[in-house]
C-alpha cells in the first residue's frame, strides 16, 4: 500500500491556505449564464483560533459560523500524552479518523454495567460512536490529533455534548450523594460547583494501570495493530492499515468507511482521500447524504451546484473545511503541486454516489446531447466505459504555488507525521 503521508506543523497552527489558495494549474472559471449569488460552501476553519485545554487543543465549526452545512457539523482534536476527552454523551452520531498519533476510547452501551468495548486506535482507523452511547478517549505515548463529524449542523462537541464533570457538578451535591452512595460532605469537597473539565489532563501511567475494561488492541504499546474482526459491536476499523480502498487510479485513492464494513456505524459513513497533483474527485452528487468535507494538506478549488443558475466556486487549505448538500452536485481538484489529503464524512451510514460519467452515459447518446443541446458525435467522444471516482489530472501546471507561511524553525525542522497533522503541541509552544 506504501506509506503514510507526511505534512508540517502548519497543518493546523498556521493560518489557512484558503486566502493564497497557490494554484499551479490553469482551472476555467465559471461559464457564462444566468446565475443566482453563490452561496459559499467552504470555511476557512483552519485560520480560526485553536483552543487550549490542560488535556489538548480544540477546533470547531458548526452551523453558529458556517450556516450552509445545515446537517453537520465537525472538529479537529488534539490530545496530549494523557489528555482526556472526558466521559461523556452527545445527541448527535460520532464518526472519526485518526491522523496522527495512537489514543485509547472506551465506549459503553445502554444497559451494561462495564464499557463494551476498549480499544487503541492508531493512525488511519476510524470509530463510530452511536447517539447518546457514553464514551471517553485518552491521548497514548505520542499523543493523538483526530477529525471528528456529527450528523447534526448545530453541533459543537464543547458546548453541547454532556459530561460527567458539568453533570455532577450542577446537581444538587445532596442528590449526587444519595446516588452514589456517599455523603452530601464529600461531594463539596471533591466536586467544583460549575466545572467542566472537556480536556482534562491525566498521568497516562495510571490511567493505564486503572483501566479495568478488556485488553485494547495496542495494550498502550507500540506494538503493531492486529486485524480487528468487525462485528456488529465493534467500534474500531482500521482503515488505512487493513481494508483495500473503495477507488484508486492515476489521480489517487479513497478508503471508505461505512456501515458495510463498520456495521455500527449506521447513521454515518466516511473516507479517507488522496489526491494527486492536479487529480479531481468526480463531479458527481449522492442521493441520500450531504458531505462534510476537512482537508489535511494541499490546496483545492471545490465547486458545488446546488440548482439551476446556482454555482458555487472556492479554495480550500489546510485545516479548511467544505460542504455538499444532499443532491448537490459537486467535486475538488488539486490545485496544488502536492499531495492533497482530505477527510470525507457523510450523514449516512451506506454511501451511495452518482458520477457524471456513469449519469450521462446510462442514457442513449442521442437523449444526452439532447439535453445538452449538442451533437451525438460529441456525447459519443465521452470516456464512460470506464468511469473513475478520481479523474486523473488534465490541466497544464504554471508554475510554483503561493503557500501560507510555516514557521523558519518548523520549516526547517519539520517533525514526523503519518497522514497530516502534528502531534499534540506542549504548553508554551506557538
Amino acid at each position: 500500500m506504501g506509506s503514510l503521508p507526511t505534512a508540517f506543523l502548519a497543518a493546523v497552527l498556521v493560518v489557512s491556505a484558503s486566502a493564497q489558495h497557490g494554484t499551479v494549474f490553469d482551472l476555467p472559471g465559471p461559464i457564462a449564464g444566468p446565475q443566482q449569488p453563490a452561496v459559499n460552501y467552504q470555511y476557512p476553519l483552519g485560520s480560526q483560533p485553536l483552543h487550549e485545554y490542560p488535556g489538548g487543543y480544540y477546533r470547531a465549526v458548526s452551523t453558529a459560523s458556517f450556516p450552509v452545512s445545515s446537517a453537520m457539523s465537525g472538529a479537529i482534536n488534539i490530545l496530549k500524552p494523557g489528555g482526556m476527552r472526558e466521559l461523556h454523551w452527545h445527541a448527535a452520531d460520532e464518526w472519526a479518523i485518526v491522523i496522527n498519533g495512537t489514543c485509547r476510547g472506551l465506549v459503553l452501551k445502554y444497559g451494561t454495567m462495564h464499557p463494551i468495548n476498549s480499544w487503541d486506535w492508531n493512525t488511519g482507523d476510524i470509530w463510530y460512536f452511536p447517539t447518546n452511547f457514553a464514551h471517553a478517549l485518552v491521548g497514548l505515548a505520542e499523543g493523538c490529533s483526530y477529525v471528528t463529524g456529527y450528523n447534526v449542523g448545530g453541533f459543537d462537541d464543547a458546548l453541547d455534548s454532556f459530561g460527567a464533570s458539568n453533570w455532577l457538578s450542577t446537581t444538587p451535591p445532596a442528590i449526587v450523594a444519595q446516588a452514589l452512595g456517599i455523603t452530601p460532605e464529600e461531594v463539596s469537597a471533591n466536586i467544583v460547583p460549575g466545572l467542566n473539565t472537556f480536556m482534562p489532563q491525566g498521568d497516562l501511567a495510571t490511567l493505564l494501570t486503572n483501566e479495568t475494561a478488556e485488553a485494547p488492541v495496542l495494550a498502550g504499546t507500540n506494538a503493531k495493530v492486529q486485524p480487528v474482526m468487525v462485528t456488529p459491536e465493534t467500534y474500531r476499523l482500521p482503515l488505512v492499515s487493513a481494508t483495500m480502498p473503495e477507488a484508486m487510479s492515476d489521480g489517487g485513492s479513497i478508503y471508505l468507511g461505512s456501515a458495510a464494513n463498520l456495521p455500527v456505524s449506521g447513521n454515518m459513513s466516511g473516507a479517507y482521500v488522496t489526491l494527486f497533483p492536479g487529480a479531481m474527485r468526480q463531479m458527481h452528487w449522492h442521493p441520500s447524504a450531504n458531505e462534510w468535507q476537512y482537508i489535511i494538506d494541499g490546496s483545492l478549488q471545490f465547486g458545488v451546484f446546488n440548482g439551476t443558475g446556482e454555482v458555487s466556486l472556492g479554495y480550500g487549505g489546510p485545516g479548511d473545511v467544505g460542504y455538499a448538500p444532499q443532491g448537490s452536485g459537486h467535486y475538488f481538484i488539486n490545485t496544488g503541486d502536492t499531495t492533497a489529503h482530505v477527510v470525507l464524512i457523510w450523514d449516512s451510514g451506506l454511501f451511495t454516489n452518482i458520477e457524471v460519467n456513469d449519469f450521462l452515459g446510462v442514457f442513449s447518446p442521442s437523449w444526452t446531447a439532447t439535453s445538452l443541446g449538442t451533437s451525438i458525435d460529441f456525447v459519443n467522444s465521452f470516456n464512460t466505459s470506464e468511469p473513475d471516482v478520481i479523474a486523473k489530472p488534465a490541466y497544464r501546471p504554471l508554475g510554483a504555488p503561493v503557500n501560507a507561511t510555516v514557521p523558519p524553525a518548523v520549516e526547517a525542522n519539520p517533525p514526523a507525521r503519518s497522514i497530516g497533522v502534528p502531534t499534540p503541541i506542549q504548553s508554551g509552544d506557538p
